[in-house]
């Protein structure tokens, strides 16, 4: 059970964790930028030299560990989903979308050609959904991480 669960998690060494990380993509125009209805999409390559958030003097690395070629974060606001029952499940939704991905696929061979950090956000509130809205809420959301995510494979080859 336990290595059902650690291959289907995200280790730390894959999320972004600090706000800082959420800052610094956020506000960095220079990387790729997507939207649909209901999420965005903001990326930022970082340089080889720097594999995480460096906060003292950049340490040369020969090689990254797979481990660090992509580090994703998920933001959903309080603004966009009151409940943080909602809060969870659109976050649940964009990990399992990005897990499917080409491009986690792709981060996991080594074939990623620079590291890059990537923020998947709710930028919307979603609709009330009643009892058969839900599963449209959720594959919608879906679709819509699919589809933002296949965009930034493409870039990132």
């Amino acid at each position: 059970m336990g290595e059902l669960r650690a291959s289907r998690c995200f280790p730390k060494a894959l999320r972004l964790r600090r706000s800082a990380d959420f800052a610094r993509i956020a506000q960095d125009r220079s990387g790729p930028h997507f939207s649909r209805s209901w999420i965005a999409l903001s990326a930022l390559a970082r340089s080889p030299a720097a594999p995480a958030a460096a906060s003292g003097p950049a340490v040369p690395v020969v090689a990254l560990p797979d481990s660090q070629s992509l580090r994703v974060g998920f933001t959903a606001s309080r603004r966009m989903a009151a409940r943080s029952v909602e809060r969870n499940r659109v976050k649940r939704v964009l990990r399992e979308a990005l897990r499917h991905s080409d491009l986690a696929a792709r981060a996991r061979a080594g074939s990623v050609a620079m590291p890059i950090d990537v923020v998947l956000r709710l930028r919307s509130p979603l609709p009330k959904a009643g009892v058969q809205g839900l599963a449209h809420v959720k594959r919608e959301l879906r679709s819509q991480a699919d589809a933002l995510l296949r965009r930034l494979a493409a870039i990132a080859g």
